[in-house]
């Protein structure tokens, strides 16, 4: 069994090596750095977590709290500032790529081990179908 493992961790790390060469992970890793590095967009990430922690407390009461519509309004605007960003739209989009190939991935081997594993699907809105039933009307297709 330990030979397998090592075999199929070797194996993940030659699909690693592949995967790094993607042009999607190629921009995916070079919008992540220079996200990192532009203070623009740094400050506006900072905003947005601060509105999303304040509006998180605040949701714990829910509308009875004295501020919670503030809050509300002031997170959609942080979250909307952020994604009107060229370079977080790039990111974002580059992320949905790679997630995809990687969802793609995940229901290969699912189903190539066997139709009833249920594997990801609908991940960042991929409208992938893979949950099947055996026939038995058991809850597995659900």
């Amino acid at each position: 069994m330990i030979g397998f493992e090592q075999e199929l961790n070797q194996k993940m790390m030659v699909f690693l090596a592949v995967l790094q060469q993607n042009e999607n992970y190629q921009l995916l890793q070079q919008t992540q750095n220079l996200m990192e590095n532009d203070e623009k967009i740094q400050k506006l990430i900072l905003d947005f977590e601060q509105a999303k922690s304040n509006f998180e407390e605040a949701q714990r009461f829910g509308k009875y709290h004295p501020d919670y519509a503030t809050y509300r309004r002031e997170l959609a605007q942080a979250k909307k500032s952020l994604d009107q960003e060229p370079l977080v739209q790039k990111y974002k989009q580059s992320h949905k790529s790679v997630q995809a190939l990687l969802n793609q991935l995940s229901i290969r081997l699912g189903t190539a081990i066997s139709k009833h594993i249920i594997v990801p699907s609908d991940y960042f809105g991929a409208t992938v179908t893979t949950k099947k039933s055996c026939g038995s009307g058991c809850k597995c297709s659900s």
